[in-house]
C-alpha cells in the first residue's frame, strides 16, 4: 500500500476535459519522509490528465508536481530547502504481453516510461511519489559546503592545501627560521 494512495479509474479520467489536482496532507507527506530520506515535506501537489495513444497501444498518464521539501546536505548533514517541479508522462497498457511487445522496440520506446495498468485503474499518488523520487537532488549540499579532500602526508592527514604548503622549500626554510 502506498504512502499516498489516489486512485484514478482511467475510463473516467479520460472522460474529462482537464486534469485533476491530488494533494498530500500531513499524515501523508509525514509517511512519505521517511520513505524518502527527507528532512521536511510542507507540500506536495500533483495533477494527471488522461489521453488515448494516438497509435492504439494505451492511455498516457500526463502529469506535474510540485514539493516544497528540505533534504539532507551530504556533506554538513545541515537541511537543504528545495523546491521540485516537474512534468512526468507515462503509458499505461492493459497487460504484460503488450509492456513486452512495446519493450521488444527500443529504437522507439527506449525512453518512455511504460507499466500496466490494474484493470482500468492507476495509483496515482504512489506514481507521483515515484516521479518526486526520482527528481530529487542525489547530492544535495548546503550553501557553502566544500569537499575537502584529505591526503595522508606520513604526518597524519591534512588537506591537500596543507600537504602542498608543507612540502614547499619556503614552508622548511620558515620552520628552520622559527626554530632558532
Amino acid at each position: 500500500m502506498s504512502e499516498l494512495e489516489r486512485t484514478l479509474v482511467i475510463a473516467e479520467a479520460l472522460g474529462r476535459d482537464r486534469a485533476t489536482k491530488y494533494t498530500a496532507d500531513a499524515h501523508e507527506r509525514a509517511a512519505l519522509l521517511e520513505r524518502l530520506g527527507l528532512v521536511s515535506l510542507d507540500a506536495f501537489s500533483f495533477t494527471i490528465a488522461a489521453r488515448k495513444d494516438e497509435a492504439g497501444h494505451g492511455i498516457w498518464l500526463d502529469g506535474h508536481l510540485n514539493a516544497d521539501l528540505a533534504q539532507r546536505c551530504v556533506l554538513t548533514l545541515e537541511p537543504v530547502p528545495a523546491q521540485v517541479e516537474g512534468d512526468f508522462s507515462t503509458l499505461f497498457v492493459a497487460s504484460e504481453d503488450d509492456l513486452d511487445a512495446l519493450e521488444e522496440d527500443e529504437e522507439r520506446w527506449g525512453e518512455v516510461d511504460i507499466d500496466v495498468h490494474n484493470a482500468g485503474t492507476v495509483d496515482v499518488g504512489e506514481l507521483a511519489v515515484q516521479y518526486l523520487s526520482l527528481m530529487l537532488e542525489p547530492y544535495p549540499r548546503a550553501q557553502g559546503a566544500e569537499v575537502v579532500d584529505p591526503v595522508h602526508t606520513g604526518l597524519g592527514y591534512m588537506t591537500e592545501e596543507e600537504a602542498i604548503s608543507s612540502r614547499s622549500p619556503f614552508a622548511v626554510l620558515k620552520q628552520n627560521k622559527d626554530k632558532s
